[in-house]
């Protein structure tokens, strides 16, 4: 759930204004998040997390809980070649 509140909070601060924000929220349709949109959460997320995330991969995520998933896996993944 910390996760999901991370990623929330860079969504919130890219559209300029606080939202409530759903694991459910559709990308695009709910919370109109633009290509460009996209762009600047990918390089959020990519800065907070330290990990490098293919545009291409958010591009074609649909709701927020596809992004926590996909972090998820980007840190775990992370975590297991660093030990």
């Amino acid at each position: 759930m910390e996760l999901f509140k991370e990623v929330a909070s860079i969504i919130n601060r890219n559209k300029g204004k606080e939202i409530e924000i759903k694991p459910q929220d559709r990308l695009r349709e709910d919370l109109n998040i633009d290509s460009l949109d996209t762009l600047m959460i990918g390089c959020d997320l990519e800065d907070q997390f330290h990990i490098i995330i293919d545009p291409d991969e958010i591009k074609n995520l649909d709701v927020v809980q596809d992004i926590v998933d996909k972090l998820e896996m980007k840190i775990s993944s992370c975590q297991t070649v660093n030990t």
